[in-house]
């Protein structure tokens, strides 16, 4: 796994959360509320083919309802399972403009806006996609290589245990896939913003980055191609 590649990813979730989406073939039915002609129908039946995201106890998905932070917390350690597991059933993704789906972001705007379970499925989709293309699974008989510290491996956390996001966010901090100060360590129901879907796919795809490659920071800063550069002697 080379440094381009990791810049690549990283760059791709901004991208995603700047509106834009993929159209993934592939046949499932969908939810009572999703029209086969919606421009999300193809990442619903993704997420919910992957187990990522489900639909509601009426059967239907609510694709415009608002996703909150327990919600996210619960999905992105799905995904994070399903990409450590060889598990997550990719797809062959098309790109859209975002002007095809009518969340096309503003400049200044697009940061604070909520995030609907059908724009969460279409960036969960094309998250599980991209990690399942780019990243290189390690040998079987090779050893966890996610020892770097890229990501402390300590994240404090507040949340009770009786939280039905503990368990899921512990498994993310423990990964290195949550950063210290991220609004998902809050696990509460408020409202997942567009510049925080972004932090937290940044957070997840560099702890994947260093659990599934051999990409990672050593305790001096340095990486396995590009060894830190010890400081240089002062002069007396």
């Amino acid at each position: 796994m080379k440094r381009a590649s990791l810049r690549r990813s990283i760059k791709a979730v901004c991208i995603l959360a700047a509106g834009f989406c993929t159209i993934t073939a592939h046949t499932q039915t969908l939810p009572p509320d999703v029209r086969a002609g919606h421009w999300a129908a193809a990442q619903v039946q993704s997420v919910l083919r992957n187990g990522v995201l489900t639909a509601e106890a009426d059967k239907a998905f609510h694709g415009d309802a608002t996703v909150t932070h327990v919600q996210a917390i619960l999905a992105l350690a799905k995904l994070a399972h399903a990409l450590e597991g060889g598990t997550w059933q990719a797809s062959k993704s098309i790109p859209i403009s975002s002007a095809k789906t009518g969340i096309a972001p503003k400049a200044g705007t697009w940061e604070s806006k909520d995030v609907s379970r059908y724009v969460f499925a279409s960036v969960l989709t094309r998250m599980g996609d991209f990690v399942t293309a780019v990243l290189v699974r390690p040998k079987a008989d090779e050893k966890d290589l996610g020892k770097s510290i890229a990501i402390p491996d300590a994240v404090h956390l507040s949340v009770p245990k009786t939280s039905p996001a503990y368990d899921s966010l512990a498994f993310l901090a423990k990964g290195r896939m949550v950063t210290p100060g991220s609004p998902l360590l809050a696990a509460d129901d408020k409202p997942l913003k567009s510049a925080e879907m972004s932090r937290a796919l940044h957070d997840l795809v560099t702890g994947l980055n260093d659990r599934l490659t051999d990409l990672g920071h050593d305790e001096d800063g340095g990486t396995r191609e590009a060894p830190h550069a010890p400081p240089a002697a002062k002069k007396k």
